[in-house]
């Protein structure tokens, strides 16, 4: 067994163990982070556009708690994708640094 790990450690390069995880991190860091997006999303249309908040008869309007709350989670959305986006490029990319 210490022969076959030693000859694989040989052969492969640290870069591209490296490239080999960024890739494997970067997938699924994107595919939540497009998750996200699509219920947020559908969360926003639904709650604020489709069926506005009905409490005792009228529209409630729209908190500052709730914007607040909508900017902070689709700054986090879009934080996942450019941190999906860093790991992909680093892993498809033509020429090690």
């Amino acid at each position: 067994m210490k022969t076959l790990t030693t000859g694989l450690r040989m052969q492969v390069s640290k870069v591209l163990v490296g490239r080999f995880a960024s890739g494997l991190a970067g997938v699924p860091v994107l595919l939540a982070a497009l998750y996200a997006a699509y219920n947020l999303g559908r969360q926003a249309y639904y709650d604020y556009f489709f069926y506005p908040k009905v409490k005792e008869g009228y529209i409630m309007p729209t908190r500052w708690q709730d914007i607040v709350a909508l900017i902070v989670l689709w700054s986090g959305t879009i934080l996942l994708v450019y941190l999906s986006h860093r790991l992909l490029k680093y892993a498809f990319l033509r020429k090690p640094p």
